[in-house]
């Protein structure tokens, strides 16, 4: 019977402002809080889960792409150290072997067109230096000269990721009055960097 008369009163429109301000008074307000901030960090441990999964949903999809700006790269490599393509990938494939004979350079120099003065050249030109001279019987090694490895090591980072600097300094194609070929490699390298900055930006911490 109260509470059929409670109902009545508040349906006459007298009574359910103070009845409703009771309950709310009476209401734990920490409650209230820590409720509001555990949905925030759920919301953003979901959000961080959700960025995970589209990651890793992403790379079964996109091949790998290391050889993706290769082109660019190795224009770069060639402008600044003053090196050909050809040159270039023979010092890949002496790198990889650490120590070779002037056998296995010939052998693998086939590939290429033939150039008598190649070894020379490069040897004269501080690419390559020799690890032991031939004595008792065992014939002369040679290897990768540190500054051969330096470059070689730097192009390796550059594919895996890192950036390629715009300086003049340290880029001869950000130079002035350079040629027309080198404006449009000196593009694509600040559109690659831009590139490797959105992936650094969108990969998991």
């Amino acid at each position: 019977m109260h509470s059929s008369s409670s109902k009545l009163h508040c349906l006459s429109g007298t009574g359910c402002s103070s009845i409703f301000s009771n309950n709310l008074s009476n209401s734990d307000f920490s409650s209230v809080f820590t409720f509001f901030f555990s949905s925030i960090r759920f919301l953003f441990i979901f959000t961080k889960i959700l960025k995970l999964n589209t990651l890793e949903l992403m790379s079964r999809h996109i091949p790998r792409n290391y050889l993706k700006y290769y082109r660019v790269i190795r224009y770069f490599f060639c402008t600044k150290y003053k090196i050909t393509y050809p040159d270039l990938e023979l010092l890949f494939f002496l790198y990889s072997e650490r120590y070779f004979s002037r056998e296995d350079f010939d052998g693998y120099n086939e590939l290429f067109s033939w150039n008598e003065h190649k070894f020379y050249r490069l040897t004269n030109d501080g690419w390559i230096d020799t690890f032991r001279k031939k004595e008792n019987g065992k014939r002369t090694m040679y290897k990768v000269s540190y500054k051969g490895a330096r470059m070689i090591e730097s192009f390796y980072k550059k594919l895996a990721g890192e950036e390629i600097p715009e300086s003049p300094s340290s880029n001869p194609l950000f130079l002035k009055n350079v040629k027309y070929t080198d404006k449009v490699y000196r593009n694509m390298i600040k559109e690659m960097n831009s590139f490797i900055r959105q992936q650094r930006y969108l990969s998991p911490e």
